[in-house]
Formats: structure tokens, sequence, C-alpha cells
């Protein structure tokens, strides 16, 4: 078994900004017909507007390329599945860090799709592509200086791209 996963990072900060972009490659050799390749990209910034406001993005993007199993060897497909992956999402905070309170709204969006075995028999990953779409809220109460009281709550849905899906929310 051969693993190797290297990683490539550059960070900058500028004031109280604060970027980051990574790049991770990784492959599991087991012999010549099970090879697993997986590729990673995240990029991440972090701006304070300023004292009470803050804004952190985050964007990621990623794409597996899993060992063929059982039910792709039994229908005839040579490659194991493909499964590409998008997500962004933002957080708003408002409120210092040293303040009694402080508000948190975060959004996301994450797709997620497979680029190949798509056929209707056969391993189909198609029935397991969708879009999701996140919503969250929180409040932080400091209690004491280093206790804080959270109270929150997300929202996320899950909407399948395959009509014939028999996976739901």
């Amino acid at each position: 078994v051969t693993r190797l996963k290297p990683k490539v990072e550059a960070k900058g900060q500028h004031q109280g900004n604060r970027y980051s972009l990574s790049y991770r490659p990784e492959l599991e050799s087991f012999d010549s017909e099970n090879d697993r390749v997986r590729h990673t990209l995240n990029a991440q910034a972090e701006t304070r507007l300023n004292r009470r406001n803050r804004i952190k993005g985050r964007v990621n993007a990623s794409r597996d390329q899993a060992a063929p199993n059982e039910t792709n060897r039994a229908v005839g497909e040579t490659e194991g599945n493909i499964n590409e992956r998008g997500s962004f999402s933002a957080t708003y905070t408002l409120g210092a860090e040293d303040a009694a309170g402080e508000l948190t709204v975060d959004v996301g969006q994450t797709w997620n799709r497979f680029a190949n075995n798509r056929g209707v028999e056969g391993s189909n990953k198609q029935s397991e592509e969708y879009n999701s779409t996140r919503l969250g809220v929180g409040f932080a109460w400091r209690i004491s200086p280093r206790t804080r009281l959270l109270a929150e709550t997300d929202y996320e849905t899950y909407d399948y791209t395959w009509s014939e899906s028999t996976l739901y929310n």
C-alpha cells in the first residue's frame, strides 16, 4: 500500500484580514487496479470591516475517484465512481469579540455530482446528485469572561437533481 498526501498552502494577512489557499492531492495505491485519487482545493478569507463586523468566506472543491467496487465490475464499468463536490459559505458576525453578545448569520450552498457511472443500470450514482442550501443563525451571550451561552438554529435543504431519485430531503 502506498499513500501520498502532500499539501501546498499559501497564507497571507493584511491588517486584520486573513487569507488562505490550499491544494491537497491524495493518492492511494493498493495495486494497479485499485488506485484511488482525491483532489481538494480550499480558499478562505476573513475580513474585519471594523471592531464589530466580521465576514468570513470559504470556497471548497473536491474530486474523489474511488477504486472500482463489486457493483462497478458487475456491470462492466472499468473505473470507480468519480465524485465532484463544490461548496461556498459566508459567515457574518455582528459584535465585538469582548462584547456581551454576538450575532452570527451563516449561509452556504453545496453541489454534489458524479462525473461517471450515471446510467440507469449498475452503480447509477446519478440518484445521489444534489444541491444543498444552508442557513444558520446563532447568538452567543457572554455570561463570564470564559463562558458563553449559545443559542443557534440551522436550516438545510437537499434538492436531488434526478427526477427518479428515491432520496428525499
